[in-house]
């Protein structure tokens, strides 16, 4: 992706190399014996890294199409087809990048449209198996909890004026559908262990009282 340059001390055009002072296995031997200064000696490599002349060793490289490049690359005697190759390769070289940015964007595009899915998956599936934790369990406290016959019969009956139970259609439909007095007998057909309602029979009504108004008869 290295833009074609023009060495100004012996007329190179072409592409820079690296360089990087001091020796690899110097830098692998104090890494191994020696830990502190094996990352003072990476350091220092690194921060001497720059770029040269393949040819003469030189720093001194200017980018081919500028004013100085053009009076140099006339001395060196540079032909005009060799210069077209290296306009057609620094072309090149900017259209593989913009590809490869491209690729990297629609990559993380990608990665990231997954990583959402899977969050948003995983969210419903935590969400569903709660639901199904909460349905087992109070399938659990259903179970737990004796259907049949039971007598109204509560301490706090005392301290209510009409000494009577409502009966509500549901417990969320707060509508009267009857009333029950202390020692009145009823049939328990089914429990909320949400909200501890349990729906009751009479012979003349069915149903949700609150069941701390209610004890089992024994049987």
């Amino acid at each position: 992706m290295e833009k074609t340059l023009v060495c100004k001390s012996c007329g190179y055009l072409g592409k820079a190399k690296t360089v990087t002072k001091g020796s690899l296995g110097m830098e692998i031997v104090l890494w191994l014996f020696f830990i502190f200064p094996g990352v003072i000696y990476s350091i220092w490599r690194l921060s001497s890294k720059h770029k040269a002349c393949p040819k003469c060793g030189n720093t001194t490289l200017i980018p081919y199409d500028s004013p100085m490049a053009q009076k140099t690359i006339a001395e060196a005697g540079i032909t005009e087809e060799t210069l077209n190759e290296a306009k057609e390769a620094d072309k090149k070289s900017s259209n593989d990048k913009r590809q490869l940015i491209k690729f990297i964007l629609i990559g993380v595009g990608v990665v990231y449209g997954i990583s959402l899915i899977s969050s948003i998956i995983s969210d419903i599936t935590a969400s569903k198996t709660d639901i199904q934790s909460q349905a087992e369990n109070q399938e659990e406290a259903q179970s737990d909890f004796e259907l049949g016959t039971y007598k109204v019969e509560s301490e706090e009956l005392a301290y209510i004026d009409s000494k009577e139970v409502r009966i509500w259609k549901s417990f969320s439909e707060r509508k009267l559908v009857g009333k029950l007095y202390e020692g009145d007998i009823v049939e328990v057909t089914s429990h909320d262990p949400e909200n501890d309602y349990c729906q009751v029979k009479t012979e003349d009504v069915t149903g949700w009282v609150a069941c701390g108004w209610l004890k089992r008869v024994a049987k």
